[in-house]
């Protein structure tokens, strides 16, 4: 048992040393966020329910394991958590300091990231207005790029739109981005309803959902193996 909690804290590092490494602030504030709901589920929900059942004297008597609340593993979660962050600010505080510096910010607008992807976004749009019902193809994207721009890319500049669904639309048309929006509903319908262990659905769910929100600003859960890997083997 300490073994497994040894190695499920060192995944923890693992984990956090890797999301910070990406240097992509829309991860990172996608990661705060799904944290948040994380603690939420544990303070209002699962924490109500252990002391209503305190309260009503129900403890062990069909009350599940997975409705009660157990504070030393929320603290060590919690310290975990501190512990990497603190681990990774030390190896990279100053290029964190760096994205996330207000200057930077404020030039995101005019930045080349930014202009590219507007340019992506009116490819697939274009792509999709000519090709409304069947779409130019799947994986035709990039190769159909420079039919379909408004200015001359640069061979780096040959990249799938930076959002999912605008990928689906281009390439399989307004179908395809139907059945694949009703795909994603029925995932999420299912995530919602009560499991066992019900905590671990949630946990899931709320990364799924963190894949989704990520999916409008990027393609690699679509475009790249390892992409497509974690999206749909989650």
């Amino acid at each position: 048992f300490h073994v497994k909690r040894l190695f499920l804290s060192a995944s923890l590092v693992l984990l956090t040393l890797g999301l910070t490494v990406t240097f992509s602030r829309l991860i990172w504030v996608t990661t705060v966020f799904g944290l948040i709901v994380f603690f939420a589920l544990i303070l209002f929900k699962y924490r109500s329910a252990h002391m209503e059942a305190l309260k009503g004297g129900q403890m062990g008597r069909g009350v599940s394991i997975e409705d009660l609340y157990f504070p030393g593993r929320a603290g060590l979660v919690a310290m975990g958590l501190l512990v990497s962050l603190a681990l990774n600010f030390f190896l990279f505080g100053t290029q964190i300091k760096d994205r996330l510096g207000a200057g930077e910010i404020d030039d995101i607008a005019s930045s080349e990231t930014y202009l590219d992807r507007k340019a992506y976004g009116n490819i697939a749009w274009n792509m999709f207005l000519k090709n409304p019902v069947l779409g130019v193809g799947l994986k035709n994207f990039v190769a159909e790029t420079d039919n379909y721009s408004e200015s001359r890319l640069l061979p780096y500049q040959h990249q799938p739109v930076h959002n999912i669904y605008l990928l689906v639309l281009a390439e399989a048309g307004v179908f395809g981005l139907a059945a694949f929006l009703l795909l994603l509903f029925d995932i999420v319908r299912r995530g919602l309803k009560k499991r066992t262990p019900q905590l671990l659905g949630e946990c899931l769910l709320i990364i799924f959902l963190g894949f989704l929100s990520l999916g409008l600003f990027d393609h690699y859960f679509l475009s790249l193996h390892q992409g497509g890997l974690m999206f749909w083997l989650l």
